[in-house]
């Protein structure tokens, strides 16, 4: 009897409510009041045998294995004796048959391992020793090779655990891609530790990575529905995986950019129709005139002026939101919703707006909050109508054009025969085009590129020679020295 006492005492909180789990009683209390329970129990008539052998299990299995590190190690080949205690045996959890719901993507992590899962909650059952709530128990295994990367020194890599829950017309056999959040009306808990309400609630990835035991290379995550109303609890599903967590700062710099001219053409667009309706319906923080449209240079989130203006890819208006700002506040809560509009703009269809970059950049705009936007990318100070501003000058047109011409004459040019070497008997002044040069003999064959000027044909320096045969391929000197070597020879032959 006191032996059993001492190995009572001597387990821990999580494996005294193991016993008592195992006894369907009551798990709250202290240690010293679970001890006690545990012993009246022991002292009810033909209780008490089956009491013992489960103590004795659960003290073979949880207390043996204590580590003298802090951490407990898994055997493969362990086996228990209690058939009830099976239950609590670690198994790897398999992927649910037919899942083909998926997360929708997080700028937030990247180089993304994936660890378990994913698995819809509802296909987990409820642990059969479990009474009262509807509980899921989820025993996540990690590898050697992921454990490693986790506890490398100065590693990027964080563990995280990420919930998402599908709408409620798909099931599980839908492709569909479910929104990341945690259901309001459950309680996690990893290893025994209690997760965060709050941080749940923001319902982004949560990084568990404190939470795990890397010499037992498993998790065991719980979670429990605490109220009578489903919510997205039977709708939810899970994974864990490995990732590099992003700052929002780097972040930013993947957003992709429209053109100067889809801004262009959706003023034009908004001009137009409300000139075709004038009573069309109006964008939030829009003003629609029959030929002008204002648009404001604040963000709707923070009401600061825009730095990094941007909008959804599907969006119709031409107001923009701070994408810092924007991706801040989704980092905190995943909603990602158009401040603007009201209308789903995941990241991946955020979109930068350089038309309103180079307003924001230009010093004419530097004291306004609000601009007026005309066709063709005119725009005006709405305290300041008077004078006009292009985001799009005019004059590119015309240099477009003037380059166009530039080009069509040099190709002209080219066009035209390269000028060859006169073979009358006169020669032009190269000083003087006018002035013809002394007449040369008839005799004297004219001269070609692959003929030696050296050896026969009389030149002066004012004699007229093709650009292309500046240098004599044979000799390789320039003209000017070919004209002062030949003055001798030309000077016998004039004589």
């Amino acid at each position: 009897m006191s032996d059993f006492i001492g190995k009572v005492k001597g387990l821990r909180v999580k494996d005294l409510k193991d016993v008592l789990r195992l006894l369907n009683a009551r798990l709250s209390g202290k240690k010293a009041e679970l001890v006690e329970r545990i012993l009246e129990l022991h002292r009810l008539p033909n209780n008490d045998d089956n009491v013992e052998q489960i103590v004795e299990d659960v003290y073979d299995k949880y207390k043996r294995e204590t580590p003298r590190y802090g951490f407990a190690i898994q055997r493969s080949d362990e086996t228990t004796t209690h058939p009830h205690l099976q239950q609590l045996t670690p198994q790897k959890q398999k992927k649910s048959f037919g899942l083909r719901n998926d997360f929708e993507e997080t700028p937030f992590i990247e180089d993304e391992i994936l660890v378990w899962g994913p698995v819809a909650l509802s296909s987990i059952p409820t642990p059969q020793f479990h009474h009262g709530a509807d509980e899921k128990v989820l025993r996540v295994p990690i590898n050697h090779e992921q454990t490693q990367l986790l506890l490398r020194a100065k590693s990027p890599f964080r563990l995280f655990l990420r919930c998402a829950y599908r709408p409620k017309e798909k099931t599980e056999a839908d492709s569909v891609t479910c929104r990341e959040m945690f259901p309001a009306n459950a309680l996690w808990n990893i290893n025994g530790l209690d997760l965060s309400r709050s941080i749940l609630k923001q319902g982004r990835p949560y990084d568990i990575t404190s939470f795990a035991r890397f010499g037992v290379q498993l998790l065991e995550i719980k979670a429990q529905r605490i109220s009578r109303h489903e919510m997205t609890y039977p709708r939810s599903i899970v994974k864990v995986v490995i990732g590099i967590p992003v700052a929002v700062d780097a972040v930013l710099h993947k957003i992709p950019s429209l053109t100067v001219f889809d801004t262009i053409s959706l003023v034009d667009s908004k001009v137009s129709s409300s000139n075709d309706s004038p009573d069309g319906d109006d964008d939030d923080l829009c003003v629609v005139a029959a030929d002008k449209l204002k648009v404001s240079l604040k963000c709707p989130l923070t009401f600061l002026r825009l730095r990094h203006p941007a909008r959804g890819r599907n969006c119709t208006h031409v107001n923009c939101f701070d994408a810092l700002y924007y991706l801040k506040a989704n980092e905190r809560k995943l909603l990602w919703h158009c401040p603007v509009c009201g209308e789903t703009v995941p990241f991946s269809q955020l979109v930068r707006d350089p038309f309103m970059e180079a307003i924001l950049k230009n010093p004419a705009a530097s004291d306004t909050s609000e601009v007026t936007l005309f066709k063709g990318g005119e725009w005006v100070d709405s305290s300041n109508p008077e004078q006009k501003h292009f985001v799009v000058e005019k004059k590119v047109e015309t240099t477009q054009s003037t380059t166009l011409s530039a080009t069509q004459q040099q190709q002209k040019e080219m066009d035209q025969p390269l000028p060859s070497f006169p073979n009358s008997s006169e020669s032009v002044d190269l000083n003087n085009p006018k002035k013809k040069a002394k007449t040369v003999p008839e005799d004297v064959e004219p001269f070609t590129s692959s003929f030696d000027p050296l050896s026969s044909v009389p030149m002066t320096s004012g004699d007229a020679f093709p650009t292309w045969a500046m240098s004599s391929p044979q000799t390789n000197h320039t003209y000017p020295q070919m004209c002062t070597m030949m003055q001798p020879q030309q000077q016998q032959q004039q004589q």
